[in-house]
């Protein structure tokens, strides 16, 4: 006779929610590193930033988030994790999901690489509130597979109070070997340059600097004797720029440089468009 008390009343209520337990353990873990900061035990924050262990364990304490074969630490400037695996809605807390419980949306990306990682606290050629700079040379997965979970009842958009960050990344070269979304077919050989977080502060001046460095780039325009070859982008969205050449024409000259501009001035015929479809190959 299985003589087991069951549990009370009581102690279900003062058991607190895996939600809560995971929420809990953050807090928890992060308390810890700023207890270690604040009375001094800098090799507590040296092996948490300096070594694969601490590495471990930070990323072991970030809600949602696991992540296998773990590899260099943050002060090292190169890491590599072999599976990292982010889940992200109501059940992503939970220590012990429910068996009956429906998917959760999770990012997995293999094999990931980032090199060149430097990191600056409170830097001084930041925007007003930005708290750590981080910067990355290269960002590499072989394979991300992205579950987008059960779809959600449709809910009215709600825009962000503040687009403002404690953070300034900026990653010159991210590149992708194979991007899975559910049952889409694969994409390959995918990459960005340049990738960078928009702050609220300065989000006009950001678009502004990204406009001017793609219109005078090659991949935008090309002068021929004939006129102008621009890529497909403005054939595609010609609505987002214009309903005429010649809008095109002034929105481009809103951001060249002087040698382009003085070729624009001269409001030059558009000859043509073209994409190079190699790009993300050989990037």
């Amino acid at each position: 006779m299985n003589t087991a008390a069951a549990p009370s009343a009581a102690q279900d209520a003062a058991a607190p929610p895996p939600a809560a337990r995971r929420r809990t353990r953050w807090l928890l873990g992060s308390a810890v590193l700023l207890l270690a900061a604040g009375l001094g035990g800098l090799a507590g924050v040296r092996w948490v930033l300096g070594t694969e262990g601490g590495l471990r364990w930070l990323l072991a304490q970030v809600p949602g988030v696991s992540a296998i074969g773990v590899q260099g630490s943050v002060l090292s400037g190169n890491l590599r994790v072999q599976q990292l695996r982010i889940n992200w809605g109501p059940a992503a807390a939970a220590a012990e999901p429910a068996p009956d419980a429906p998917p959760q949306a999770e990012l997995t990306l293999h094999d990931l690489a980032a090199e060149g990682l430097r990191w600056r606290w409170r830097p001084a050629d930041a925007a007003p509130g930005t708290w750590l700079a981080v910067e990355l040379q290269s960002l590499h997965a072989r394979q991300a597979t992205l579950r987008s979970g059960p779809q959600a009842a449709a809910q009215p958009l709600v825009l962000p109070q503040s687009l403002a960050l404690p953070l300034r990344l900026q990653v010159a070269q991210v590149t992708l070997d194979e991007l899975r979304i559910d049952e889409l077919a694969p994409a390959t050989a995918l990459a960005l340059q340049g990738l960078r977080a928009l702050r609220g502060a300065t989000l006009t001046a950001d678009l502004d600097q990204a406009a001017r460095d793609y219109i005078n780039h090659p991949r935008a325009v090309q002068v021929t004797g004939k006129g102008l070859v621009l890529s497909s982008i403005y054939k595609w969205y010609r609505k987002d720029f214009g309903d005429s050449d010649a809008d095109i024409l002034s929105h481009l000259a809103a951001f060249a440089a002087p040698p382009l501009r003085a070729v624009l001035d001269r409001r030059p015929a558009i000859t043509g468009y073209a994409y190079d479809w190699d790009l993300n190959a050989r990037a």
